[in-house]
């Protein structure tokens, strides 16, 4: 019934078998605790989801691109190079199959570095009482934020927040992975396009804001990372900024930019099929 499994299973053992991959994945989720104020100065936030988006996700992502890089760059490049289609299609797996499993086992090492840390922040936080209080505390709750906290907004909205907005940008920059791997037979170059796409945008998106403030309605489009942010900033109930993209424009980018990468993907995935 779901064929894509054994695909996301071998895929997903295929990249823990690397050791680079396994220390990434441990650097992620130790960056992320080491910020959930356990051992580390006072944050000051407007709220418990400002906190959590501003400081904690920020992190999370940096450690997700970087995985996506080492991973997905490789996922359909080193089947075209070893031209492993002919053992997944001598079976009865779908073109479907193939991709959802490949994009689902990427998905969840990149879970790794984002929703589990996440998950652990807001139980540990929902744990200790008197969370955003501004007297001292010892130990694990050591975080000054605002009025909101996770108590008062609610564990179960907070935890909606997370995984609604950390699975959209998950599968977003899936999606951009498994399309440049798509075009090469070779992972480096995927993974070396997808990392300089992503600094490169940031780079321009900062500085061109910074000398023209009037292109901060449009030049952050050019970022996947910047749009995500914005979506991220609905989800969480944090105020948009008035300068920044509209909101339905930024959603329209991400449908977009998945719509296009999966184009993309089926369409270098018949090709190969075809050609081998």
């Amino acid at each position: 019934m779901f064929r894509f499994w054994p695909i996301m299973r071998l895929s997903l053992s295929l990249a823990l078998r690397r050791r680079v991959v396994r220390l990434a994945v441990l650097l992620g989720v130790l960056s992320s605790l080491a910020i959930v104020g356990w051992y580390v100065m006072p944050v000051k936030a407007a709220s418990y989801t400002a906190y959590l988006k501003g400081v904690v996700h920020s992190k999370q992502e940096f450690w997700a691109w970087v995985l996506a890089a080492l991973v997905g760059s490789g996922v359909v490049a080193n089947d075209r190079r070893t031209h492993a289609f002919h053992v997944y299609f001598s079976r009865p797996v779908r073109g479907l199959d193939y991709v959802v499993g490949k994009g689902a086992g990427l998905g969840v090492l990149l879970a790794l570095v984002t929703v589990l840390p996440s998950v652990l922040i807001l139980l540990t936080d929902l744990g200790v009482e008197g969370i955003g209080a501004a007297d001292h505390r010892p130990m694990f709750d050591v975080r000054v934020v605002g009025e909101a906290t996770v108590r008062e907004i609610g564990f179960a909205t907070v935890l909606w927040s997370v995984v609604a907005y950390q699975t959209v940008y998950i599968a977003s920059v899936a999606a951009l992975a498994l399309a440049l791997s798509s075009l090469v037979r070779r992972a480096g170059p995927a993974g070396a396009a997808l990392l300089g796409y992503h600094f490169l945008s940031l780079i321009v998106v900062k500085v061109g804001v910074a000398r023209a403030p009037e292109t901060a309605a449009w030049l952050p489009l050019l970022s996947l990372h910047h749009v995500l942010s914005r979506v991220g900033d609905h989800l969480y109930g944090l105020p948009l900024s008035t300068s920044g993209p509209h909101l339905g424009v930024c959603l329209l980018v991400v449908c977009g930019v998945a719509g296009a990468s999966m184009w993309v993907v089926f369409r270098g995935l018949r090709l190969s099929s075809e050609g081998a």
